[in-house]
């Protein structure tokens, strides 16, 4: 629960069904292989770097100078408003809770079971 009452879609559920950014790099569509250290998907100046946290949850884009979470990336990379980002989420956690990823490797990483 929030501090105002409402129930937060991560929190309530478990952390290893929770999607990592590797989850909605690969649902974003965003091509090659995401990990700790990678050329930015969103900024294309020379050098710009994404960084993802090594548990799969946190990300920043030295290009953009921003971060933040999974609804964050997924509302960056939709343009929408974060909260409005929160319908992926759970589509993100339904297919994990289904079992149609496989499990997270060390750095939060997934892969999408039969395709992806």
């Amino acid at each position: 629960m929030t501090a105002r009452g409402k129930q937060d879609s991560n929190r309530s559920t478990p952390s290893a069904l929770r999607p990592t950014i590797c989850h909605a790099w690969r649902a974003l569509g965003l091509g090659g292989e995401p990990g700790p250290v990678v050329r930015s998907p969103f900024a294309h100046a020379q050098g710009a770097i994404f960084f993802a946290s090594l548990d799969g949850r946190r990300w920043y884009d030295t290009g953009l100078r921003r971060g933040g979470g999974v609804l964050d990336l997924l509302g960056l990379a939709l343009g929408v408003e974060r909260d409005e980002a929160r319908w992926l989420v759970r589509e993100l956690e339904r297919d994990v809770a289904a079992g149609q990823w496989g499990a997270n490797d060390a750095n939060g990483g997934a892969v999408k079971k039969g395709g992806a």
